[in-house]
Protein backbone atom coordinates (compact mmCIF):
# COMPACT_ATOMS: atom_id res chain seq x y z
CA UNK A 1 0.00 0.00 0.00
CA UNK A 2 0.77 3.44 -0.30
CA UNK A 3 -1.09 4.54 3.04
CA UNK A 4 -1.98 2.59 5.56
CA UNK A 5 -4.05 4.23 8.21
CA UNK A 6 -4.54 2.97 11.62
CA UNK A 7 -8.00 4.36 13.27
CA UNK A 8 -11.31 4.65 11.91
CA UNK A 9 -12.87 7.49 13.21
CA UNK A 10 -13.53 10.54 10.87
CA UNK A 11 -10.13 11.92 10.91
CA UNK A 12 -8.68 8.09 9.95
CA UNK A 13 -11.54 7.23 7.14
CA UNK A 14 -11.19 10.50 6.14
CA UNK A 15 -7.49 10.51 5.67
CA UNK A 16 -8.36 7.23 3.52
CA UNK A 17 -10.91 9.03 1.12
CA UNK A 18 -8.49 11.87 0.35
CA UNK A 19 -6.07 9.76 -0.22
CA UNK A 20 -8.12 7.19 -2.46
CA UNK A 21 -9.55 10.19 -4.51
CA UNK A 22 -6.35 11.01 -5.20
CA UNK A 23 -5.27 7.59 -6.59
CA UNK A 24 -2.94 6.22 -4.19
CA UNK A 25 -3.57 2.67 -3.01
CA UNK A 26 -5.16 3.10 0.71
CA UNK A 27 -5.61 0.76 3.75
CA UNK A 28 -7.48 1.83 6.88
CA UNK A 29 -8.08 -0.18 9.75
CA UNK A 30 -10.11 -0.10 13.04
CA UNK A 31 -9.78 -2.08 15.94
CA UNK A 32 -13.70 -1.96 16.65
CA UNK A 33 -16.89 -0.54 15.08
CA UNK A 34 -16.83 2.48 12.89
CA UNK A 35 -17.37 5.70 15.07
CA UNK A 36 -16.88 3.56 18.39
CA UNK A 37 -14.66 6.12 19.92
CA UNK A 38 -14.23 9.57 20.05
CA UNK A 39 -16.35 10.35 16.60
CA UNK A 40 -19.75 9.01 17.80
CA UNK A 41 -19.40 11.29 20.76
CA UNK A 42 -18.94 14.81 19.88
CA UNK A 43 -21.84 17.64 20.13
CA UNK A 44 -23.54 16.21 16.88
CA UNK A 45 -23.32 20.24 15.66
CA UNK A 46 -22.01 21.49 12.24
CA UNK A 47 -21.05 24.28 13.98
CA UNK A 48 -20.24 28.10 12.55
CA UNK A 49 -18.07 29.67 15.07
CA UNK A 50 -20.43 31.67 17.05
CA UNK A 51 -17.73 31.66 20.22
CA UNK A 52 -14.72 32.31 17.64
CA UNK A 53 -16.99 35.49 16.38
CA UNK A 54 -17.01 36.72 20.03
CA UNK A 55 -13.59 36.24 21.00
CA UNK A 56 -12.38 38.07 17.18
CA UNK A 57 -14.55 41.22 18.47
CA UNK A 58 -13.40 40.82 22.31
CA UNK A 59 -9.78 40.86 21.35
CA UNK A 60 -10.42 43.90 18.49
CA UNK A 61 -12.50 46.25 21.20
CA UNK A 62 -9.79 45.46 24.00
CA UNK A 63 -7.83 49.35 24.08
CA UNK A 64 -4.62 46.90 26.14
CA UNK A 65 -4.11 45.17 22.90
CA UNK A 66 -4.01 47.69 20.72
CA UNK A 67 -2.09 49.79 22.29
CA UNK A 68 0.70 46.97 22.94
CA UNK A 69 0.52 45.44 19.42
CA UNK A 70 -2.08 46.91 17.31
CA UNK A 71 -0.76 45.16 14.08
CA UNK A 72 -0.86 41.64 15.47
CA UNK A 73 -4.52 42.61 16.92
CA UNK A 74 -6.36 43.31 13.64
CA UNK A 75 -4.27 40.33 11.95
CA UNK A 76 -5.63 37.71 14.59
CA UNK A 77 -9.24 39.89 14.20
CA UNK A 78 -9.11 39.12 10.52
CA UNK A 79 -7.96 35.78 10.85
CA UNK A 80 -10.88 34.60 13.03
CA UNK A 81 -13.51 36.59 11.10
CA UNK A 82 -12.45 34.81 7.97
CA UNK A 83 -12.25 31.17 9.59
CA UNK A 84 -15.78 31.98 10.89
CA UNK A 85 -16.77 32.61 7.36
CA UNK A 86 -15.23 29.39 6.21
CA UNK A 87 -17.37 27.68 8.87
CA UNK A 88 -20.46 29.28 7.49
CA UNK A 89 -19.42 27.81 4.36
CA UNK A 90 -19.06 24.35 5.03
CA UNK A 91 -21.90 24.57 7.15
CA UNK A 92 -23.65 25.73 3.88
CA UNK A 93 -22.58 23.27 1.65
CA UNK A 94 -23.38 20.21 4.45
CA UNK A 95 -26.96 21.45 4.68
CA UNK A 96 -27.44 21.95 1.14
CA UNK A 97 -25.36 18.83 -0.38
CA UNK A 98 -25.56 16.38 2.30
CA UNK A 99 -29.57 16.78 3.68
CA UNK A 100 -29.47 12.79 4.33
CA UNK A 101 -27.09 13.47 7.06
CA UNK A 102 -27.70 17.28 8.37
CA UNK A 103 -30.23 19.22 9.48
CA UNK A 104 -30.83 22.36 11.03
CA UNK A 105 -31.20 22.43 14.80
CA UNK A 106 -33.27 25.21 17.10
CA UNK A 107 -31.26 26.29 20.06
CA UNK A 108 -32.33 28.39 22.89
CA UNK A 109 -29.94 30.71 24.37
CA UNK A 110 -32.03 32.19 27.70
CA UNK A 111 -31.41 34.79 29.74
CA UNK A 112 -31.96 35.69 33.08
CA UNK A 113 -30.92 39.39 33.17
CA UNK A 114 -30.08 42.22 31.66
CA UNK A 115 -26.87 42.29 32.33
CA UNK A 116 -24.04 40.03 32.85
CA UNK A 117 -21.83 39.87 35.22
CA UNK A 118 -18.81 39.17 35.21
CA UNK A 119 -18.82 40.33 30.84
CA UNK A 120 -17.94 37.36 28.94
CA UNK A 121 -15.15 37.24 27.54
CA UNK A 122 -13.49 39.98 29.87
CA UNK A 123 -14.78 42.53 27.51
CA UNK A 124 -17.04 44.94 29.45
CA UNK A 125 -19.06 46.06 26.12
CA UNK A 126 -20.02 41.72 26.33
CA UNK A 127 -21.88 42.95 29.39
CA UNK A 128 -24.77 44.23 27.61
CA UNK A 129 -24.92 40.72 25.69
CA UNK A 130 -29.09 40.66 26.56
CA UNK A 131 -29.68 43.94 25.27
CA UNK A 132 -28.09 43.26 21.70
CA UNK A 133 -28.21 39.51 21.47
CA UNK A 134 -31.09 39.75 18.71
CA UNK A 135 -28.65 41.93 16.42
CA UNK A 136 -26.02 39.90 17.24
CA UNK A 137 -27.47 36.36 16.03
CA UNK A 138 -29.39 38.31 12.66
CA UNK A 139 -25.43 38.92 12.09
CA UNK A 140 -24.74 35.32 12.31
CA UNK A 141 -27.90 34.54 10.25
CA UNK A 142 -26.07 37.30 7.75
CA UNK A 143 -22.69 35.76 7.43
CA UNK A 144 -23.97 32.23 6.11
CA UNK A 145 -26.30 34.66 3.82
CA UNK A 146 -29.64 33.63 5.75
CA UNK A 147 -29.22 29.99 4.11
CA UNK A 148 -30.84 29.04 7.90
CA UNK A 149 -33.71 29.50 9.78
CA UNK A 150 -34.06 33.02 10.77
CA UNK A 151 -33.13 33.64 14.29
CA UNK A 152 -36.00 34.85 16.57
CA UNK A 153 -36.43 35.54 20.20
CA UNK A 154 -38.55 33.65 22.53
CA UNK A 155 -40.36 35.44 25.43
CA UNK A 156 -40.44 33.95 28.37
CA UNK A 157 -43.65 32.47 28.81
CA UNK A 158 -42.84 30.49 25.42
CA UNK A 159 -39.56 29.64 26.76
CA UNK A 160 -40.95 27.99 30.27
CA UNK A 161 -43.54 26.00 28.46
CA UNK A 162 -40.53 24.76 25.84
CA UNK A 163 -37.84 24.31 28.99
CA UNK A 164 -39.75 24.29 32.54
CA UNK A 165 -36.39 23.33 34.05
CA UNK A 166 -35.31 27.23 33.43
CA UNK A 167 -34.98 29.52 36.47
CA UNK A 168 -37.06 31.75 38.04
CA UNK A 169 -36.97 35.62 36.34
CA UNK A 170 -36.04 34.74 32.58
CA UNK A 171 -36.23 37.42 30.72
CA UNK A 172 -36.66 36.18 27.16
CA UNK A 173 -34.31 33.33 24.86
CA UNK A 174 -33.08 33.73 21.74
CA UNK A 175 -33.55 31.14 19.18
CA UNK A 176 -30.74 30.48 16.67
CA UNK A 177 -30.09 26.96 14.37
CA UNK A 178 -26.69 25.44 13.77
CA UNK A 179 -26.37 22.03 11.85
CA UNK A 180 -26.68 18.68 13.06
CA UNK A 181 -26.13 15.39 11.97
CA UNK A 182 -25.79 11.87 13.51
CA UNK A 183 -21.98 11.63 13.52
CA UNK A 184 -21.34 8.06 13.87
CA UNK A 185 -23.57 7.89 10.05
CA UNK A 186 -21.71 10.25 8.99
CA UNK A 187 -18.54 8.63 9.93
CA UNK A 188 -19.57 5.54 8.24
CA UNK A 189 -20.25 7.43 5.20
CA UNK A 190 -17.07 8.97 4.51
CA UNK A 191 -15.46 5.31 5.30
CA UNK A 192 -17.71 3.83 2.52
CA UNK A 193 -17.10 6.11 -0.15
CA UNK A 194 -13.55 5.95 0.81
CA UNK A 195 -14.26 2.29 0.17
CA UNK A 196 -15.90 3.03 -3.36
CA UNK A 197 -13.06 5.55 -4.11
CA UNK A 198 -10.99 2.13 -3.86
CA UNK A 199 -9.96 2.04 -0.55
CA UNK A 200 -9.55 -0.84 1.64
CA UNK A 201 -11.22 -0.31 4.76
CA UNK A 202 -11.46 -2.97 7.40
CA UNK A 203 -12.76 -2.97 11.03
CA UNK A 204 -12.45 -5.00 13.84
CA UNK A 205 -8.52 -5.27 12.48
CA UNK A 206 -5.89 -4.03 15.52
CA UNK A 207 -2.83 -2.77 15.07
CA UNK A 208 -0.55 -4.55 17.86
CA UNK A 209 3.18 -3.42 16.79
CA UNK A 210 4.53 -1.01 14.04
CA UNK A 211 7.49 -3.03 11.65
CA UNK A 212 10.56 -1.41 10.76
CA UNK A 213 12.83 -1.24 7.74
CA UNK A 214 16.14 -3.48 8.70
CA UNK A 215 18.12 -0.29 10.41
CA UNK A 216 15.03 0.41 12.11
CA UNK A 217 14.61 4.08 11.33
CA UNK A 218 11.45 3.92 8.93
CA UNK A 219 8.44 2.32 9.46
CA UNK A 220 7.43 0.28 6.47
CA UNK A 221 4.37 -1.39 8.11
CA UNK A 222 2.15 -2.82 10.73
CA UNK A 223 1.71 -6.15 12.49
CA UNK A 224 -2.40 -6.47 12.83
CA UNK A 225 -4.81 -8.94 14.61
CA UNK A 226 -8.46 -10.01 13.48
CA UNK A 227 -9.88 -9.44 16.59
CA UNK A 228 -13.05 -11.64 15.48
CA UNK A 229 -10.76 -14.46 13.98
CA UNK A 230 -7.66 -14.42 16.13
CA UNK A 231 -5.30 -14.03 12.91
CA UNK A 232 -1.99 -12.08 13.04
CA UNK A 233 -0.95 -10.89 9.37
CA UNK A 234 1.43 -8.00 8.37
CA UNK A 235 -0.12 -4.87 6.16
CA UNK A 236 3.15 -3.18 4.36
CA UNK A 237 3.05 0.36 3.44
CA UNK A 238 5.07 3.06 2.44
CA UNK A 239 3.02 5.23 4.76
CA UNK A 240 1.41 4.51 8.38
CA UNK A 241 -0.60 7.22 9.34
CA UNK A 242 -1.92 6.99 13.16
CA UNK A 243 -5.40 8.40 13.46
CA UNK A 244 -6.14 7.33 17.05
CA UNK A 245 -7.89 9.98 18.31
CA UNK A 246 -7.09 10.54 21.90
CA UNK A 247 -5.19 6.88 22.02
CA UNK A 248 -2.95 8.45 19.26
CA UNK A 249 0.01 8.62 22.20
CA UNK A 250 -0.41 4.38 22.87
CA UNK A 251 0.18 4.14 19.34
CA UNK A 252 2.95 6.17 19.04
CA UNK A 253 4.73 4.18 21.76
CA UNK A 254 5.06 1.51 19.13
CA UNK A 255 7.30 4.53 17.73
CA UNK A 256 8.88 6.57 20.33
CA UNK A 257 8.27 7.92 23.29
CA UNK A 258 5.89 10.72 24.01
CA UNK A 259 4.02 13.16 26.60
CA UNK A 260 -0.02 13.04 27.43
CA UNK A 261 -2.29 13.99 25.08
CA UNK A 262 -5.18 16.27 25.18
CA UNK A 263 -8.70 14.80 23.89
CA UNK A 264 -10.62 17.39 22.17
CA UNK A 265 -14.45 16.18 23.39
CA UNK A 266 -17.53 18.03 23.08
CA UNK A 267 -20.98 17.47 25.03
CA UNK A 268 -24.45 18.57 23.99
CA UNK A 269 -25.01 21.01 27.21
CA UNK A 270 -22.80 24.09 26.65
CA UNK A 271 -22.26 27.33 28.59
CA UNK A 272 -21.44 30.33 26.28
CA UNK A 273 -21.45 33.66 27.12
CA UNK A 274 -22.12 32.75 30.34
CA UNK A 275 -25.50 31.18 29.54
CA UNK A 276 -26.25 27.52 29.09
CA UNK A 277 -27.75 26.56 25.81
CA UNK A 278 -30.57 24.10 24.96
CA UNK A 279 -30.64 21.47 22.56
CA UNK A 280 -32.52 18.11 22.00
CA UNK A 281 -30.98 15.28 22.02
CA UNK A 282 -32.40 11.69 22.56
CA UNK A 283 -31.79 10.84 26.44
CA UNK A 284 -29.02 12.43 26.22
CA UNK A 285 -27.44 15.90 28.24
CA UNK A 286 -23.41 16.63 28.05
CA UNK A 287 -21.02 19.17 29.17
CA UNK A 288 -18.36 20.64 26.81
CA UNK A 289 -14.83 19.88 27.90
CA UNK A 290 -11.77 20.65 25.47
CA UNK A 291 -7.99 20.35 25.81
CA UNK A 292 -8.18 18.17 28.93
CA UNK A 293 -5.58 15.20 30.17
CA UNK A 294 -7.15 11.97 28.98
CA UNK A 295 -6.50 8.49 31.29
CA UNK A 296 -6.03 6.47 28.99
CA UNK A 297 -7.73 2.95 29.14
CA UNK A 298 -7.44 -0.18 27.80
CA UNK A 299 -9.86 -1.13 24.42
CA UNK A 300 -12.42 -3.27 25.11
Amino acid sequence: YDILVVGGGAVGTGIALDAAARGLKVACIERGDFASETSSRSTKLVWAGLKYLATAFADVLSLDRWAKDPAATWTHFVQEFQMVLHCHEERRFMTQQQRHLVYWLPIAVPFESWIKKPAPFGQPLFALFPLFAPFVFKFYDAMSGFSCPPSYIMTKDMARTKFPQLVDGLKYSMVFYEGHHNDARTNLAIALTAAQKGAHVANYIEMVDLIHDDYGHKVVGATCIDRLSGDVFDVRANKVVLAGGPFTDQLRKKEINSKNSNDNNHNRAERRYNTTNFFAYPKQQVSNSTNTPVEQQPFQ
